[in-house]
């Protein structure tokens, strides 16, 4: 039976539209972390919705949650970065994902897999 990870790599995986969930309160490089991760899905053919490009400030925490959770709601899937447990924001996006049922990876056991399948 094939892994969770695995399902990405399939020709016929259905999942194409992903949310990325991480630390970003308290992080000053959230946005590089965010980015650099965000590019490589976006490489590997993955529409991306980064929370990473909204303002960092004239917002509070509830308001950044509805935006971040609409911004979920449209995707198929989600990716956590390693920090996402660090974070109260990404901890409720990831409940949120699993209440719609939709599935969560983790970017860096994505990556890595992705990594060993495209060598030259």
């Amino acid at each position: 039976m094939p892994s969770m990870i695995d399902r990405l790599f399939d020709p016929d995986c259905t999942i194409k539209r992903v949310f990325l969930c991480g630390k970003i309160t308290g992080d000053d490089d959230y946005q590089a972390k965010f980015f650099n991760a965000a590019y490589a899905l976006n490489k590997a053919g993955y529409a991306v919705m980064n929370p990473a490009v909204l303002p960092p400030e004239g917002f509070d925490h509830e308001q950044y949650m509805c935006v971040t959770l609409a911004m979920l709601s449209v995707c198929d899937a989600l990716f956590y970065l390693n920090d996402w447990m660090d974070s109260p924001g990404a901890i409720e996006e990831m409940e949120e994902a699993t209440r719609k049922g939709k599935l969560g990876f983790s970017f860096e056991m994505w990556k890595t897999e992705y990594q060993r399948r495209n060598k030259p």
